[in-house]
């Protein structure tokens, strides 16, 4: 990966931690396209950065950070030098942040990323300098947009499907919270709800019970989880029983060690 680069990912429903590399000294801009994701960073005093599909983030190089992806989605990003917004007055508050709405640059920057992305890179340098320097200038568009969003245009009301998902995430660990609830939470069929996530390529049930394996993973591997039975981590994060939750794993290969617990 050079200084400048645009590039597309397609991540699987999981976690990965991002080790800092402060020599590099970049930022990068992370647009969910699909699915939604969430940005711990090791910083105990920094609070999580959770995005759903439309949202985005901003990051320097140089954080560690712990990132899930609850559910399969897709990325763009944009990695540019951090130089570029200094260059360009724009001082940033924290090294990771949510681009916060309305933001009317966004979108169609990233329009921009994504025709680049669908395309092979340039061979000829002058065509390389070209698109670089294009990346360099939207992403610093989308700062400064960010910094002044009061002269932006009002964010689109968000989808059934984001809606959902915010409140899946909220309260996954209720065992009560059923797909049947939160349609009804949510003033929404429940044949409705399970469209709209079709259209995601998922289904009510599966990212609800994804959630709360992920959850349940994290404790797994935490020091404190192994001092846990699996019957009280089910209980935890919103399972009935531990026979639910020994399922759920089953279902997403996903079995811990100490199962037979």
């Amino acid at each position: 990966m050079g200084d400048h680069a645009a590039y597309r990912v397609d991540v699987r429903r999981g976690s990965a931690d991002r080790q800092a590399t402060p020599d590099a000294d970049l930022i990068r801009l992370v647009f969910v396209a699909a699915g939604s994701m969430s940005l711990t960073p090791k910083n105990p005093d920094k609070p999580p950065i959770r995005l759903l599909a439309g949202e985005a983030l901003y990051a320097l190089t140089s954080i560690s950070a712990h990132v899930e992806w609850p559910v399969n989605s897709t990325l763009y990003v944009i990695s540019v030098p951090y130089r570029r917004l200094t260059e360009a007055g724009v001082h940033l508050d924290a090294i990771a942040g949510k681009i916060e709405a309305p933001n009317s640059v966004l979108h169609p920057v990233m329009r921009f990323v994504e025709g680049v992305t669908a395309v092979d890179h340039p061979e000829d340098r002058f065509s390389q300098f070209v698109v670089q320097d294009l990346l360099a200038s939207q992403l610093v568009a989308v700062m400064l947009a960010s910094k002044h969003s009061d002269e932006a245009q009002p964010r689109l009301p968000a989808s059934l499907y984001q809606r959902a998902l915010r409140l899946m995430i909220a309260h996954s660990a209720d065992p009560e919270f059923t797909p049947t609830r939160l349609a009804k939470d949510l003033c929404a069929s429940l044949r409705n709800l399970q469209r709209a996530f079709t259209r995601e390529g998922t289904t009510v049930a599966g990212t609800l019970r994804n959630l709360r394996v992920d959850a349940a993973r994290q404790l797994m591997s935490s020091p404190e989880g192994h001092s846990n039975s699996l019957e009280s981590i089910a209980k935890q994060v919103g399972f009935t029983s531990r026979a639910a939750l020994q399922r759920a794993l089953r279902a997403t290969d996903n079995v811990p060690e100490f199962e037979a617990m």
